[in-house]
């Protein structure tokens, strides 16, 4: 096996690891969410159902709210509109999660938006939120952390040492270039990217 395919296999181990990660922390968000909102529970999901689960957070950027108040929209009406007798429907979600994550409930989920936030107060405190979590994250890599690898780095986790050296010169660049934006900070506001909070 050549070096290359060594790299893209380590690489796709990282990703995996990465994607099980965040299926992990949005179900925690999810499950903590139905309990101090609903008193309710997740009960078995499949591997699918997991990863449909991750529509809310799709959602949650896409509309520029939390996944606290997505279920806080939807759970009520689905509940009102499957009323369930079985005790795990009245303990855990009222439907399935492919009709919770579905387009008719990203439909009542819009048409409920339009009531709460008229003047579009939601997309205003997304900013807000979403410029302190760049900043985190900025500060995150400066000091060689990563969001889902908090731990640092030491030339004792690269395959050679060369890879070490070639990583820390990497470190040094982006500080010197993350002192120049710091100087530059305006900058940020006059860049034309989707959804930049900074404007």
């Amino acid at each position: 096996m050549s070096r290359l395919q060594v790299e893209l296999e380590k690489l796709g181990k990282i990703e995996m690891k990465r994607l099980s990660g965040l299926l992990f922390r949005n179900r925690i968000e999810v499950e903590q969410q139905l309990d101090l909102q609903f008193k309710r529970r997740l009960f078995y999901l499949s591997k699918d159902d997991e990863k449909r689960l991750l529509t809310f957070k799709v959602w949650s950027e896409k509309h520029h709210v939390s996944i606290g108040y997505i279920l806080s929209v939807l759970i009520p009406f689905y509940a009102q509109r499957f009323r369930k007798t079985r005790r795990k429907q009245q303990r855990g979600l009222p439907c399935g999660v492919a009709t919770l994550t579905g387009k008719a409930a990203e439909y009542w989920l819009r048409k409920q938006m339009e009531k709460d936030f008229q003047d579009q107060e939601n997309v205003e405190l997304w900013k807000q939120e979403r410029r302190t979590e760049i900043l985190l994250q900025r500060d995150m890599r400066l000091h060689g952390e990563d969001e889902f690898e908090p731990r640092k780095k030491t030339i004792l986790d690269y395959e050679w040492p060369s890879y070490y050296v070639r990583a820390y010169r990497k470190k040094v660049i982006s500080e010197r270039k993350q002192n120049q934006q710091e100087l530059n900070s305006a900058e940020n506001k006059s860049r034309p990217w989707r959804g930049n909070p900074f404007l």
